[in-house]
């Protein structure tokens, strides 16, 4: 540039386009996102990608993993809420797919598999724990409903249990806290000592019994009557033969 009836190079960061007038002749910095580390230039040069412009324009920084350059604001920038960058990229960062979790707000550098008994829908920091009654294995983007005859009864299950270790009389419908129903050939019986208010007992001769799965007290059998008094208990004191 003419600088005092002289012409002068322009320094490092700077660069002067062919063909600038005497009036515009003055050296101009670098536009953000390029670099210039040679004097005397008529262009800059593109930053690499993941790279942003120093202030001065002499060179170019490196963003840092979880981060992305946003050229336009001239700035490293944190990936947002379930993004990631394992290593500094341009213009945005990476989405954490289903069943995937970033494990940080922001910033976060890579995404993981959601743990057993959790899940997520994707774009996630976090893994959200199966409700009581479900059920998933690691890295899944929903949870199972528990069959029949199983159960869940705690958040965060990775797998649902059988009912028979309960007893042999325990059943459930699906997508189950806890094994509510009797089995046939079981009736429900009303148990102030048992933690779930009743037991499962079987059916015996003097009694008839749900012919399906259930939760329904027995009724006599054909030549017995029982008092209504103990209309769940069906020992031998009190049912009564016809």
């Amino acid at each position: 540039f003419l600088l005092s009836g002289a012409c002068t190079a322009c320094t490092l960061g700077q660069y002067q386009p062919v063909g600038a007038t005497v009036s515009n002749n003055a050296c101009q910095l670098c536009p953000a996102g390029e670099y210039q580390d040679t004097s005397g230039q008529a262009s800059c040069k593109d930053c690499p990608a993941g790279k942003l412009s120093s202030p001065n324009r002499f060179t170019c920084n490196t963003c840092q993993a979880g981060q992305y350059t946003n050229p336009t604001l001239a700035e490293c920038v944190d990936c947002e809420l379930g993004l990631y960058a394992p290593v500094a990229l341009t213009g945005a960062c990476l989405a954490c797919g289903p069943g995937l979790k970033t494990g940080k707000k922001a910033a976060a550098t890579q995404c993981t598999r959601c743990d057993a008994g959790t899940w997520c829908g994707g774009l996630a920091w976090n893994c959200t724990a199966c409700t009581p009654g479900r059920c998933s294995a690691s890295g899944q983007d929903a949870c199972a409903p528990c069959q029949v005859e199983t159960f869940a009864s705690t958040f965060g299950s990775s797998s649902c249990a059988r009912c028979d270790v309960l007893g042999a009389g325990y059943t459930s419908a699906e997508d189950s806290a806890d094994c509510g129903l009797c089995r046939a050939g079981f009736y429900w019986a009303p148990a102030d000592e048992s933690s779930r208010g009743f037991t499962c007992e079987a059916c015996h001769g003097k009694a008839r019994c749900q012919s399906r799965p259930g939760a329904h007290l027995p009724a006599p059998a054909r030549g017995y009557w029982v008092s209504t008094a103990h209309v769940s208990d069906f020992e031998e004191l009190i049912v009564y033969r016809c």
